[in-house]
């Protein structure tokens, strides 16, 4: 699930564009990693970035109702990609 936006802008500074990851890293439109995150739909899309089953929550942050608008902390960038990556080859 998506966290609050933070606060600071030295904290905000942490964060990078989702979409950029969904593309570079993951070679996905951002529309189609988003639904990794917001747990829009638990069905197709398991939320990826806060299931405990996966270890800690991943901070993310953006309108639910535009994912261009999601950033991903720089620091879990590398989980994100591991467990979606995980996740699509073992289905």
């Amino acid at each position: 699930m998506l966290q609050p936006k933070p606060t600071s802008t030295a904290e905000q500074e942490q964060y990078v564009s989702f979409g950029d990851i969904a593309r570079s890293r993951l070679g996905m439109q951002c529309q189609y990693a988003s639904r990794y995150v917001d747990g829009a739909f638990p069905d197709e899309y398991p939320d990826l970035a806060s299931d405990p089953a996966l270890g800690n929550p991943l901070r993310i942050y953006g309108d639910s109702g535009n994912y261009h608008s999601y950033m991903i902390h720089k620091d879990d960038v590398d989980a994100l990609v591991h467990r979606v990556s995980q996740y699509r080859n073992a289905t």
